[in-house]
């Protein structure tokens, strides 16, 4: 469980601790106050429909080239995944309250690529004469399918409205703001070099590579509703339909391994390649609006209602 996971329960479980002792301190003449937390499993269905293109001059370790470029786009798809949800209600009348929830869920990504394409340009001396001679090689590499993988973290404070449909069941909607923070990792990304050997034959090394995506910050909204069945005064049964909503966001990426080093012949270091594909890997551009199904336990820690008398 992630540092901001712990944090999120943690300040979860104050509020609503402090929320309760209001509660009981307010006493019986006033409105009915319910004090709630609840948690579950989610199915989440991301969207994704990302794509990462990158342009950039191939890497030439001994010899002269010019106007080469390698070019190169990955699709970026996720696989339906399991997460968990926590979060807190505060309804100030049985009809009308307060929210606030925290999700996390990670899946799999997933893509068919089409080829890495090379076109390289460079000046040899071949014998005998070892005169400059201009050549052109051009290549299409085809690509493996796109892996990794990809984390969304949402935290939502909503309004939400109840409404009781029997003596045990009851319906639920809420909508409101939420912070979304996205990370993860893909592979592979594309990266050749090439260099002149004796007589001027070419050689080349072919590298897979895998980014990582810097933490990104969104705002979105979500809205969604559900049901709840009473198993006691305290504890509910509940699941809950979600749509998140977030704008297409472009996540840096950065190269952070080699996952084919044992198939380079004079390997170079992870900074090199940076500097040699810079500015590419270009951002990842992924749309992070999807929905989500929960289902979970509601616990009524703290209650006080109106007073039946006065």
């Amino acid at each position: 469980m992630s540092r901001i996971t712990v944090v999120a329960i943690v300040v979860a479980l104050s509020v609503a601790h402090a929320t309760g002792a209001l509660a009981q301190a307010a006493g019986a003449a006033d409105p009915a106050l319910s004090v709630e937390l609840f948690g579950g499993v989610t199915a989440v269905f991301p969207r994704l429909e990302g794509s990462v293109s990158s342009t950039f001059s191939p890497l030439f370790l001994y010899g002269v080239s010019s106007s080469s470029t390698a070019e190169q786009t990955l699709a970026v798809s996720g696989r339906n995944a399991a997460g968990f949800e926590v979060g807190g209600n505060v309804f100030f009348t049985p009809h009308v309250g307060l929210q606030v929830r925290f999700e996390e869920a990670r899946a799999a990504l997933y893509g068919g690529n089409s080829p890495y394409v090379v076109h390289l340009r460079y000046v040899s001396r071949p014998p005998p004469s070892y005169t400059l001679v201009n050549n052109a090689f051009d290549q299409s590499y085809p690509w493996p399918d796109t892996t990794g993988q990809w984390r969304t973290m949402v935290l939502s404070f909503n309004p939400a409205v109840r409404a009781r449909l029997g003596v045990r069941v009851s319906a639920e909607a809420s909508a409101g703001l939420s912070y979304v923070r996205l990370s993860g990792s893909i592979e592979p990304l594309a990266f050749s070099q090439y260099w002149l050997g004796g007589h001027s034959v070419l050689f080349s090394s072919l590298y897979q590579l895998r980014a990582d995506a810097s933490p990104t910050n969104a705002l979105g909204f979500n809205a969604g509703g559900g049901g709840s069945i009473a198993v006691s005064s305290r504890l509910a049964l509940l699941a809950d339909f979600r749509w998140l909503y977030c704008a297409r966001q472009q996540v840096p990426l950065a190269i952070a391994q080699i996952l084919n080093p044992g198939d380079i012949t004079m390997i170079q270091d992870l900074e090199t390649i940076r500097r040699a594909m810079a500015p590419a890997p270009g951002p990842l551009s992924v749309n992070p609006s999807r929905p989500r199904l929960m289902i979970g336990l509601r616990v009524t820690v703290a209650g006080v209602r109106r007073n039946s008398t006065g």
